[in-house]
C-alpha cells in the first residue's frame, strides 16, 4: 500500500469509486473487508457485506448502472483522523441519465489495518436515498 496518512487513503477510496476504479477499491480494501450500511438502505445493500471484491463490484456497480459516468463528487466537509480510524463527512452529488440530480449527506466510518480498509461503516440518509431511487 503505498506511504501517506489515512485521511489521503480516504481521498483515494473516494476518487476510486467516483472514477470506477475497480482495482484500485480492492487494492485498498483488505481481502476480508466489511462494509455496513443502514438496515433501511434500499436492497441489496442494507446490511454487512464482506471481502474486497464483493464489496469493489457493489460500490462501482451501483454508481455505474445508475448516475451518468464521471457525474459522482464527493465534497468532503470534515475527516477526522485518530490512530487507524479515520470520519469522514461528505456531500455526495450525482446526476443520473435522466438529469435527476441526488444529493445526499453521509458519514463513513474507515478502520485501517495495515495501511487497507479492514471495516467500512456507512451512515446515510436512507429516507431521501430510497426515495430518490424509487423515482
Amino acid at each position: 500500500m503505498p506511504a501517506g496518512s489515512h485521511k489521503d487513503r480516504v481521498l483515494r477510496f473516494f476518487d476510486a469509486i467516483s472514477s470506477g476504479d475497480q482495482e484500485t477499491l480492492c487494492e485498498m480494501l483488505a481481502e476480508d473487508a466489511t462494509w455496513v450500511i443502514p438496515r433501511s438502505a434500499p436492497a441489496p445493500f442494507a446490511g454487512t457485506h464482506r471481502g474486497n471484491r464483493k464489496i469493489a463490484d457493489m460500490m462501482v456497480a451501483s454508481v455505474g448502472e445508475t448516475f451518468e459516468p464521471g457525474s459522482q463528487t464527493f465534497d468532503v466537509l470534515l475527516m477526522l483522523e485518530e490512530g487507524d480510524v479515520v470520519v469522514a463527512e461528505a456531500n455526495i452529488k450525482a446526476r443520473t441519465p435522466a438529469g435527476d440530480v441526488y444529493d445526499n449527506f453521509y458519514v463513513f466510518i474507515f478502520e485501517f489495518e495495515n495501511g487497507r480498509v479492514r471495516e467500512l461503516r456507512e451512515h446515510v440518509d436512507t429516507i431521501y436515498a430510497a426515495n430518490f431511487f424509487a423515482r
